[in-house]
């Protein structure tokens, strides 16, 4: 009887594994699926408040997910004092797990993702930048 026990006991924590597992992945699959596509920024804040308008300025652009190539391009333009400056970048990313992927070596936290919305945070420098995206 106690071989019967010790083998029930294996196999039931062969199939919790499996499932923990099973669910991880499917998570991870379908942050990707979610976030891919076009994601137009709308502002950065820290503390709540716009970064960039604190200081008279705009930063607006538009961050294209892949999820099969894994990459981000992205398109921001900084307009300050009526002169604006484009930059583009090409940056790859990893779902880390169900809630943070990393984005060109930086870990990002997904504070919101809805159909419409996404809000990524990250730490800079020890200070904490808040992403804010619709579609």
């Amino acid at each position: 009887m106690k071989t019967f026990t010790l083998n029930r006991t294996a196999v039931l924590s062969i199939m919790a594994i499996a499932f923990l597992f099973g669910i991880t992945s499917c998570a991870k699959s379908n942050l990707k699926k979610d976030i891919n596509g076009g994601w137009a920024l709308n502002s950065v804040t820290q503390n709540g408040v716009d970064y960039y308008s604190q200081i008279g300025a705009s930063y607006t652009g538009v961050w294209i997910f892949d999820q099969k190539a894994e990459t981000c391009n992205a398109t921001n333009t900084i307009t300050i004092f009526s002169e604006s400056e484009t930059s583009t970048e090409e940056m790859y990313y990893e779902v880390k797990d169900i809630e943070s992927i990393l984005l060109d070596g930086n870990t990002f936290t997904i504070d919101q993702l809805g159909s419409n919305n996404l809000v990524l945070s990250v730490f800079i420098d020890g200070e904490p930048f808040e992403y804010h995206f619709t579609k």
